[in-house]
């Protein structure tokens, strides 16, 4: 809690005028000692906490941000040996802002290209496209979203760890003994 300044100045004065010490001002209005020796050198409050980062080397997290700018809190605080709040109290000092990445971590764009250059022949020569798709579940999810100056935009740069996918095989069957409807 920040006491108004015009309180301040009351406190002091009835320190001045009763000639006491800061001891016996805190302990008769209950303020700690500390605050009223505080309010004697600079009367106004601080507005901002000017403190010098105490674990986090700021050119490091620059550096591991602009290299994996996709990694979670947790992971680049693993890596800087911190915690991930302090990663992130010193991302928020820094300007560095969470954001979608553009791309996707597996993006060719030579392979775009030429997938967009067939689909143009097929489509030009009447033909149909099915996309087909498969059920089942990734285990290398890209990571969508990443951190970078704000005003700037993020890439993503790791494909972390690709390791397959793992694909669903339903087959339903009647109450009756039947034969499956679908199998793989």
């Amino acid at each position: 809690m920040t006491y108004q300044i015009s309180f301040r100045k009351k406190i002091l004065k009835i320190k001045q005028k009763e000639g006491i010490s800061f001891e016996e001002i805190s302990k008769k209005l209950g303020i700690s000692k500390s605050a009223i020796f505080r309010w004697s050198k600079k009367i106004e409050p601080q507005k901002q906490r000017y403190r010098k980062w105490s674990k986090i080397d700021a050119i490091e997290l620059k550096k591991d941000i602009e290299k994996y700018p996709d990694s979670y809190c947790y992971e680049r605080a693993e890596c800087l040996g911190v915690s991930a709040t302090g990663i992130r109290d010193a991302q928020y000092r820094l300007g560095i802002t969470y954001k979608k990445t553009l791309n996707h971590p597996k993006a060719d764009q030579e392979k775009r290209s030429t997938f967009c250059q067939a689909r143009d022949v097929l489509e030009k020569e009447g033909k149909s496209i099915v996309y087909i798709d498969e059920s089942g579940f990734a285990h290398d999810m890209p990571r969508t979203h990443g951190y970078s100056l704000k005003g700037q935009r993020c890439h993503g740069k790791h494909d972390w760890g690709a390791k397959g996918r793992t694909i669903v095989n339903f087959q339903p069957v009647s109450s009756r003994n039947e034969e499956p409807m679908c199998t793989n």
